[in-house]
């Protein structure tokens, strides 16, 4: 309950999930969380935005959280917290599965997942390609999706995991809605002005070391890492973001309504959060308690050129913002269990 999602994309990755009433755009205000880490946001900290969602095909289950449990994650739950949990190694052997998939308006899908395991540990590769022509004239999409995943077994009380994703799309993807006058006219017209795109290239990687210390504690730690390269390119706003009675305000003379922004943006982000689980009675009753820290490191460059449409030469270096961001973050928690 309280969960809204809204759609944007025929790709599904571009997610807007709001909770509690919260505005949804770009879950700015919801906590995405892959396996457990912060990875989902290209900067949670600094520029919360989801412009890139765990593909359905490798997700196991989806928790989502809402409350004082929230504590123990960060940062932007203001609303709650949703985590993707991808598919685990396999245990017993040899597992696969392959799926192909074909629909109207062009869309084509290919999702592959192999993987063998033991008691020792295993290796899993998943591999993901969709693409389409989406629901309107100029909205073609093309993403795919690499996942490689191992886990090892060192002994009975030392278990590593390791992931390593590259995710690209190529887009005919425009943010902005139809007018009323170009619903009526075609609804399944592009909005704005032909030629808008979207393109993202995205590597993340995550290390997970658990560590059993006796009966009743578990320490885990996870190191995380991501790199994203995105550029946009749109045309609407210029219709409105100049006044033409002073063209000459950004130097682009006619072309104020036929100028096209770029915005090529830059993101790299780490941390490192350990985290230790035990029960107790210290207080007389059972308990179970969760202590915990998290390092977070973010660099974030964007970047917006004003181009023409005729030849999408660089008219004007529009803006643009530098970011490092450094976060340190503890909690604990305990719950007490009566009855």
């Amino acid at each position: 309950p309280g969960l809204h999602v809204v759609s944007e994309d025929a790709a599904g990755t571009h997610l807007n999930i709001g909770l509690r009433g919260l505005n949804p755009r770009r879950s700015s205000r919801t906590l995405l969380l892959e396996d457990g880490a912060p990875t989902v946001f290209f900067a949670p900290y600094g520029d919360p935005s989801a412009h890139y969602s765990t593909p359905l095909e490798r997700i196991e289950r989806v928790e989502v959280l809402k409350g004082s449990g929230q504590i123990l994650y960060g940062p932007q739950t203001l609303g709650g917290m949703v985590n993707f949990v991808t598919k685990p190694v396999p245990k017993d052997g040899f597992e696969g599965s392959a799926k192909l998939s074909a629909g109207n308006q062009g869309y084509r899908g290919t999702h592959l997942n192999l993987g063998t395991g033991s008691e020792q540990g295993g290796v899993m590769i998943d591999l993901l390609k969709r693409q389409g022509d989406g629901i309107r004239a100029q909205h073609d999409f093309d993403v795919q999706d690499v996942t490689i995943k191992g886990q090892l077994n060192i002994n009975k009380q030392h278990t590593l995991t390791a992931k390593y994703t590259r995710f690209e799309e190529d887009s005919l993807f425009s943010e902005t809605g139809q007018t009323a006058a170009e619903y009526i006219g075609n609804p399944y017209s592009v909005p704005g002005s032909e030629g808008e795109r979207y393109e993202m290239e995205r590597d993340t990687i995550q290390l997970t070391h658990g560590w059993k210390l006796g009966e009743t504690a578990k320490l885990t730690t996870q190191v995380y890492h991501s790199k994203t390269d995105r550029t946009s390119r749109r045309s609407r706003e210029f219709e409105s973001a100049f006044d033409p009675a002073i063209p000459a305000t950004f130097g682009l003379g006619e072309l104020e309504t036929d100028a096209f922004a770029t915005r090529p943006r830059e993101y790299s982000a780490f941390g490192i959060e350990p985290k230790l689980e035990f029960t107790h009675t210290a207080f007389g009753l059972p308990s179970e308690a969760i202590i915990g820290m998290r390092y977070h490191t973010e660099d974030i460059d964007r970047k917006k050129f004003l181009l023409d449409s005729v030849n999408g030469n660089v008219t004007n270096f529009d803006e643009r913002l530098l970011a490092d961001v450094e976060a340190t973050a503890f909690y604990a928690q305990n719950t007490f269990i009566a009855g």
